[in-house]
């Protein structure tokens, strides 16, 4: 093996060795603000955090500390010429049963600020908030701010001819939270609330890091190891590829051996005998599965001749990328419907079409079973499911009235 692979693999189990030393000290990325609601989600998220954060009334007991400073470090405003606080709001309905996400009222201003996350504009949307504010201010000066992810323009169609003050996340939003967060340092339930808030706000402007050390980070620190990186990457649909292959040979092969283990007579692969060539697994359509292409094959794999009765045979099939096992009928290698009387028999296992029966494992190369079949529970699974088959079937002889359950 080249020199770079075997630094390369070296770094990342010495990154992987890190990474579980971390969390075993008490590192994480649990965030319980991210676990209620999505990043992204603009009024479950952002409208409720950052309304309950600039409310003078709300329950972190800070009266307008929080709101001073998101008027002076994101509306850019002295407090002495914004005036005295009249309403702060969240989704103020407008006279036209539209509602502008915060309005903050004093003497001096009315501010609307309208937040855009991943939403797209309505037509008028802006100008329509403007025009609402302005009938609603007596003498007070009308700003309309709008939030985004990264300060960029509200689209002509919305905004009109309405100048807005663009505000963003990523500058505007986080200077802000670390402000209140220095202001509060001592109080620890708020210090950790705003923290969670900051790091939503840093994963969905790109900024998150996490507070455990990562692979892609180290690799990216080292010109040489991205070269390999990428190197391997420009190979990875066959890596994938034969790795999934070498999964079905390797089922084979431990099906044909652990036969004896469980008395169950020599199990067969049949899959060449198949007279569906669709079916049958091969080393270009595990390939084929990996790559960027239209027409990728979306069913194969192994059938096994278990010496089941009632021309029923074992199968373990890749389905629109995720692997089943399960149990089909043939008539002359030809696959056919199952009869009521062999729906009768089943039970525990989830029913695809009227085919075949079988149980869903994983959609991922990423797993033991895979990776290490011959050692892993899927394989004892797998030969326990035939057993069982076979004893149930067995029983059946003496006893037709006895349902097989699984």
């Amino acid at each position: 093996m080249d020199k770079e692979y075997i630094e390369l693999f070296k770094l990342i189990e010495e990154v992987s060795s890190k990474q579980e030393a971390q969390k075993m000290r008490g590192l994480n990325d649990y965030n319980m603000v991210n676990v209620v609601r999505k990043a992204s989600h603009e009024v479950g998220m952002h409208s409720n955090v950052i309304y309950s954060l600039i409310n003078p009334n709300g329950l972190h007991y800070q009266n307008d500390l929080f709101l001073n400073l998101f008027i002076e470090e994101v509306l850019n405003i002295r407090l002495n010429d914004f005036g005295r606080i009249l309403e702060v709001n969240v989704e103020e309905q407008t006279n036209k049963n539209r509602r502008i996400d915060f309005t903050i009222k004093s003497e001096n201003y009315f501010i609307g600020i309208e937040m855009k996350v991943n939403a797209g504009d309505l037509r008028n949307q802006i100008s329509h908030y403007d025009e609402y504010l302005l009938e609603e201010a007596d003498t007070q000066k009308v700003l309309m701010y709008y939030l985004t992810k990264d300060g960029k323009d509200a689209p002509l169609r919305s905004k009109g001819s309405v100048f807005i003050e663009k505000i963003s996340f990523q500058e505007h939003i986080l200077n802000w939270l670390d402000i209140c967060q220095n202001e509060v340092k001592n109080i620890t339930n708020l210090n950790v609330a705003l923290e969670d808030y900051k790091n939503i706000v840093k994963k969905i402007t790109d900024k998150y890091r996490g507070n455990v050390v990562s692979i892609e980070e180290e690799l990216i620190k080292s010109k040489k190891y991205l070269k390999t990186v990428l190197l391997i990457d420009s190979k990875i649909e066959t890596i994938k590829g034969r790795t999934l292959y070498s999964f079905f040979e390797e089922l084979s092969e431990v099906l044909k051996n652990e036969s004896l283990k469980y008395s169950i007579d020599k199990i067969k692969d049949i899959t060449t005998d198949l007279n569906d060539e669709g079916r049958k697994v091969s080393l270009n359509k595990c390939i084929n599965l990996y790559k960027k292409a239209r027409n990728k094959p979306k069913f194969f794999g192994k059938i096994f001749d278990c010496s089941f009765n009632n021309n029923l045979y074992f199968s373990v099939e890749l389905h629109v990328g995720y692997l089943y096992y399960g149990l089909i009928k043939l008539d002359d290698f030809n696959l056919i419907a199952l009869t009521d009387d062999d729906r009768k028999l089943f039970k525990g296992i989830s029913s695809v079409k009227d085919t075949r029966y079988v149980k869903k494992v994983t959609n991922t190369l990423l797993n033991d079973n895979i990776l290490f079949f011959e050692k892993s529970d899927l394989q004892d699974e797998i030969m326990k499911f035939i057993h069982q088959i076979k004893e149930s079937q067995n029983r059946m002889l003496h006893s037709p009235k006895e349902k097989l359950t699984i």
